[in-house]
Parts: C-alpha cells; structure tokens; sequence
C-alpha cells in the first residue's frame, strides 16, 4: 500500500517538503530492513514505537527505499515512522 503525505509545508527559502506517517512492522531481536514505500529517501525521519519497552535504535538512516532498525529481545515490534521528503 503506497503511503500518502499527510501535510505538506514550505520553508523560509521556498522549499516543499511533504509529511508522511508511515506504519513499520519489525521483528524483535534482529536488524531490520523495512520497505517504507515513499517516492523518495527522507531528508529527515523519527520513530514512535507502538508497542514493547525494550531497546532499539536505527541502525542507518532510511534511502529512497527501506528504513533500518535494530529491535532488542524484547524492543517494539511496531512503529510509526514520520517522514520528510
């Protein structure tokens, strides 16, 4: 399912950057590799995770297809990725 931008904004030189939230599922205790479906690679990104407790951390930062995470054993399996590109 391709992801819609939910806001688009413009900065002081003119420049249109659109807003997306983006759904992330992961496996815990592995690095992930996690298709995010945007047209391009996010100028910037953060993560709200959803559920668990447990550590994680990106492990790189998104390109114009995945985003990458690392879950601990008992890290979120679910996250919510807000996007700007």
């Amino acid at each position: 399912m391709p992801n819609t931008y939910i806001k688009v904004i413009r900065t002081e030189q003119g420049v249109r950057l659109r807003i997306a939230k983006v759904p992330l599922t992961t496996t815990a205790g592995v690095p992930n590799t996690v298709a995010h479906n945007l047209p391009k690679a996010p100028l910037f990104a953060f993560y709200v995770p959803a559920n668990g407790d447990g550590s994680w951390y990106e492990t790189a930062v998104p390109d114009g297809t995945n985003a990458y995470l690392t879950v601990g054993a008992s890290g979120p399996t679910s996250f919510t990725m807000y996007a700007f590109y």
